[in-house]
């Protein structure tokens, strides 16, 4: 697609948020730095600086200070500054805050998983990722925290009003101020990771109706993007690792060269290293654990280590990766087992309407404590794949209400059944048969929610019981 040629494009191109405003916009979410109890702050050394980096440092803090990032601090604490090269000889200010980190308290707040975010990508056809410049700086430190952000050189103390680089938990934090701004997005057509986020879509003119909200977002809470550094309708990039088309997901191709092209390891190190890296993607290698079996008893401490005939029929058998399909909710799964000696294995597939096409693969050694017949392992390899997969294959429920019965001493006299559709699992619960909305909810929640998540998908019958008011409850209740 041509974006200077296409006038909607182009006026979302120049909507796009790209203002040198210097200070950061208010925002609900700040950086927190929170300290042990107790703890003895840093009153680390200077260290000295070539006449280079003096006046790299001199011109860095004048653009900082300009910028109204940093400003001069009275702290009777501090950390040093030094530089280090860049591949492109550049020098590049960082702050030396390893001891302040080591007192400080980390945020636990949660990062999404990745696999989770690939996976929503099924059935888009474009995509676009948005880079916001000098993300880190665009969220502001607590003001009661600014003082624990000082650093110091050869003549002044500075502390930094926004989030500098080097800090423990930003990205933690930068990662809740991103899902707190695109809440009402993420997982619609909206993923977030860090830094880096995506604008996914079915159709051309969905995916430009949902630039324009996330750009709209971006604009009214006066963050700034890096315009060149960000990638619009596309049908195929690179995100978090992995190449995303229409088609399916694939390892980067620099990432399967470096498989590829990797020699015979010489020593337990080496095959831990390539293990490493083949087992990121061990997802794309069909029976993984199977073939890696060689490899990994190579890093047992109690044997010689033998490079042979077996360890190298599998370090070759594990240079090699297929596309698989991505994820798609509004097509037919199925899930394919087997056994061996070895461990056990599953492929979970979806049928586009011509043939079936592998989605996920799982593999898992299994123990001499399974010492059983195949019939039992290929039983072992599917409870295992349900429970690897539950987030695809338990979240369509089908329920229903029988009674009235007569009615028990406790007063209930109705009987809510609830089933998983592939499984066939089925509960039963008690209550009252001409219960409200409200309560038939809390007794949905108590009885399966809570346990085993919200589904994705309710079956029942027209019982006026499950009409809008229900839904309504349940969404309250849900929050």
């Amino acid at each position: 697609m041509n974006l200077f040629s296409d006038t909607r494009m182009v006026r979302l191109l120049d909507e796009m948020p790209t203002s040198s405003s210097l200070l950061t916009a208010d925002r609900l979410i700040s950086h927190e730095i929170i300290l042990n109890v107790g703890v003895v702050r840093s009153k680390g050394c200077i260290y000295r600086m070539s006449e280079e980096e003096l006046v790299v440092l001199h011109a860095q803090l004048d653009d900082l200070l300009e910028k109204g990032w940093i400003r001069p601090s009275s702290s009777l604490y501090g950390v040093p500054v030094l530089f280090v090269r860049k591949k492109n000889k550049d020098l590049h200010l960082r702050i030396h805050y390893r001891k302040p980190n080591v007192q400080t308290i980390k945020n636990v707040g949660p990062l999404p998983r990745i696999d989770d975010l690939l996976e929503r990508l099924g059935g888009a056809k474009c995509f676009s990722t948005l880079d916001l410049k000098s993300a880190y700086h665009q969220i502001s430190v607590r003001p009661q925290d600014h003082y624990k952000s000082t650093f110091k050189m050869r003549y002044k103390h500075f502390e930094w009003v926004v989030m500098p680089f080097d800090l423990t938990s930003n990205p933690t934090t930068f990662q809740a101020v991103m899902s707190n701004e695109f809440c009402l997005m993420l997982d619609r057509f909206v993923l977030v990771y860090l830094g880096d986020i995506l604008v996914y879509s079915r159709t051309l003119e969905d995916h430009l109706e949902h630039l324009r909200h996330v750009l709209e977002t971006l604009r009214c809470a006066k963050y700034k993007a890096n315009r060149d550094k960000c990638e619009f309708v596309r049908q195929e990039l690179e995100y978090l690792g992995h190449f995303v088309t229409p088609e399916g997901i694939s390892p980067l191709s620099d990432k399967i060269q470096a498989i590829q092209e990797w020699s015979e390891p010489p020593n337990v190190m080496d095959v831990s290293s390539f293990l490493c890296l083949a087992g990121y993607y061990q997802r794309f290698i069909k029976s993984y654990s199977k073939i890696a079996d060689n490899l990994t008893k190579l890093q047992c401490e109690d044997r010689l280590f033998d490079f042979g005939d077996d360890a190298r029929a599998s370090f070759l058998a594990l240079k090699s990766a297929e596309v698989l399909c991505i994820y798609d909710p509004l097509l037919p799964m199925g899930v394919a087992t087997d056994a061996s000696d070895y461990g056990i294995g599953a492929v979970l597939e979806e049928h586009d309407g011509v043939d079936w096409h592998p989605v996920d693969y799982f593999s898992k050694k299994v123990p001499t404590v399974y010492s059983i017949d195949d019939a039992r392992k290929e039983l072992l390899a599917y409870v295992h794949a349900l429970e690897h997969w539950r987030h695809f294959l338990l979240e369509a429920i089908a329920m229903d209400i029988t009674g009235s019965f007569p009615k028990h001493k406790i007063g209930v006299d109705g009987i809510l059944t609830m089933v998983d559709q592939l499984t066939k699992f089925a509960m039963f619960f008690s209550f009252r048969y001409h219960a409200k909305a409200r309560e038939l909810v809390e007794v949905l929640y108590s009885g399966w929610i809570r346990t085993k998540g919200y589904p994705k998908e309710i079956v029942c019958d027209r019982d006026t019981r499950f009409m809008s008011d229900l839904w309504l409850a349940l969404v309250k209740r849900w929050g």
